[in-house]
C-alpha cells in the first residue's frame, strides 16, 4: 500500500520520527503511541529502548538508506528530529554540522513531498540573535553561531512543497 493510499480504520497509522534517541524525539514517540500510531524511530549513534516503538539505526546522511529508510516504513507522516544540536561542536565541526542540520533535513523533506508524505521539521530559536525576544515564526533571523545559520539554511531550503511544515523549538524548560 502506498504511503496516501486510504486505510481501513482499524489498521494503525505509521509515523516515523528521525532523532528517536534525542529529548524531543523520545517523547514524541511516546505521545504518538499513546495517541494510536505505529511509530518507527530512528538513531545514529545513541540507542535507545522504547516500549511499542520499532528502533532502527540509520545514517541519515547517506541518501540511499534514507531512500531505503521510507520505502521499508511506508509511513503516514514524518517528523524530523534528528540534529547535531550541540553549538560548540557543531562551530568546530561545521562540515559534519552542515551535512547533518541543512542536508538532511532538505533531502528528507523533499523525499517525503515526492511521496506525498506529510513531513515536519523541527528548528531552533537559536536561528535569532536574542536582541528582540519573544520571537515568532516570521520574525527575520540573524543567527549568531554555527548551529543557528545551519538550522536557518535547513529552513530556507526545505521544499515549500505540500505537506511540509517546519516548527523552531525554544528550550525546555521545567
Amino acid at each position: 500500500m502506498a504511503p496516501n493510499e486510504t486505510r481501513p480504520e482499524s489498521q494503525e497509522r505509521t509515523l516515523l520520527v528521525t532523532g528517536a534517541s534525542g529529548f524531543l524525539g523520545w517523547n514524541l514517540c511516546q505521545v504518538a503511541r499513546r495517541q494510536g500510531w505505529r511509530v518507527v524511530g530512528t538513531f545514529h549513534r545513541t540507542p535507545v529502548t522504547l516500549p511499542e516503538v520499532l528502533l532502527g539505526r540509520i545514517d541519515l546522511t547517506d541518501f540511499r538508506d534514507m531512500k531505503e529508510m521510507l520505502r521499508q516504513v511506508r509511513p503516514d507522516g514524518v517528523i524530523h528530529t534528528a540534529a547535531i544540536a550541540d553549538a560548540n561542536f557543531c562551530q568546530s565541526h561545521w562540515r559534519e554540522s552542515r551535512r547533518v542540520n541543512v542536508e538532511v533535513p532538505v533531502n528528507l523533506a523533499g523525499l517525503c513531498a515526492d511521496r506525498g508524505i506529510p513531513f515536519v521539521f523541527t528548528s531552533t530559536d537559536l536561528v535569532f540573535d536574542g536582541e528582540h525576544a519573544p520571537y515568532r515564526e516570521e520574525d527575520p533571523v540573524g543567527p549568531l553561531n554555527v548551529y543557528g545559520e545551519h538550522k536557518a539554511l535547513a529552513e530556507e531550503g526545505v521544499p515549500a512543497r505540500p505537506n511540509i511544515r517546519g516548527r523552531r523549538q525554544t528550550p525546555a524548560r521545567g
